[in-house]
């Protein structure tokens, strides 16, 4: 399928956003200084959102239970030490008369291409949409992608931003959403770290901490700090089918997978793909809403 990069995060991450917009970036020191960037530290607040909740939802069934395992099935059935899967869509609208979100494919990585699009209509349909629809007039379009991985596995403490354009810039632009996808078919009980969690100060709290904590270190092998102890964190341990929704201005991390489970792969997947029966990959889709520019908007 190629680099999924290519198409996901060098489109998402180097949309630059609107003229007026870029107008009103306020200086933000995070502690990261890009090699490429000779300019002071920016930072671009996305708009308020008008119905999603303050802080970080957890949402218990996000998608179906039938387009859960069909992306983890593909997620697991990559060929091992490869790239995984992501792509970029475009948002068309929404359907006037079913409520369907539309979204425009590239025909760049068609099977990514296909399953990125059921994934993400499926969360609009079973629990993103009520949240989200108000906002659909600032998206340009969404990032979807999969993180994967097993025991070790971590991710920093960051907020996501349009990389590429930072590096050419050093202005942070946020997202508009996050949204974080559990598919793998695993029972909690069998698993111990791996926990998503983000915090509801947002920006704020990135500014104290900084990039991947240059401010802050932790001094143990939790993702910060106050891991455990600020009550603005929302944590949402491993937990198949659940999803996770915010302003993609809040700070999040995953802390490290210590036990995960081996050999307990449902007959639903075992009966397509028998390789996947050794053990349960742990993947997790991502998924972010973009702003852009009027321009950008045009550009299929």
């Amino acid at each position: 399928h190629g680099q999924p990069q290519r198409g996901c995060k060098d489109l998402v991450r180097s949309l630059a956003p609107p003229l007026n917009v870029i107008m009103e970036a306020e200086p933000f020191d995070d502690g990261f200084y890009p090699s490429t960037a000779d300019q002071p530290g920016r930072l671009i607040r996305q708009p308020a959102n008008s119905t999603l909740p303050a802080g970080l939802t957890v949402i218990p069934h996000a998608v179906s239970e039938a387009v859960a395992l069909e992306a983890y099935h593909f997620t697991a059935g990559r060929p091992q030490g490869g790239p995984p899967w992501g792509t970029y869509l475009p948002l068309i609208g929404e359907d006037a008369a079913t409520g369907e979100l539309r979204v425009m494919k590239r025909g760049v990585e068609t099977e990514v291409e296909a399953l990125a699009e059921r994934l993400l209509c499926d969360f609009w349909r079973c629990s993103a949409g009520e949240l989200l629809r108000a906002d659909l007039a600032h998206v340009h379009g969404f990032g979807v992608w999969a993180v994967i991985g097993g025991v070790g596995l971590e991710t920093a403490y960051h907020v996501d931003y349009a990389e590429m354009y930072r590096r050419r810039t050093n202005c942070i632009v946020p997202p508009l959403h996050a949204a974080t996808l559990q598919v793998s078919p695993v029972s909690p009980d069998n698993v111990e770290g791996g926990t998503f969690a983000a915090h509801s100060e947002g920006l704020e709290h990135y500014k104290r901490h900084g990039y991947k904590c240059r401010r802050q270190p932790p001094s143990t092998d939790l993702p910060t700090t106050d891991w455990g102890a600020s009550a603005g964190w929302t944590y949402a341990p491993y937990k198949f089918r659940q999803g996770t929704l915010s302003s993609g201005e809040l700070p999040h991390a995953c802390d490290k997978v210590k036990r995960w489970p081996e050999g307990s792969v449902p007959p639903q997947l075992a009966s397509h793909e028998p390789s996947l029966s050794a053990a349960v990959t742990l993947a997790t889709a991502i998924i972010c809403a973009s702003r852009a520019s009027p321009p950008c908007r045009t550009q299929g």
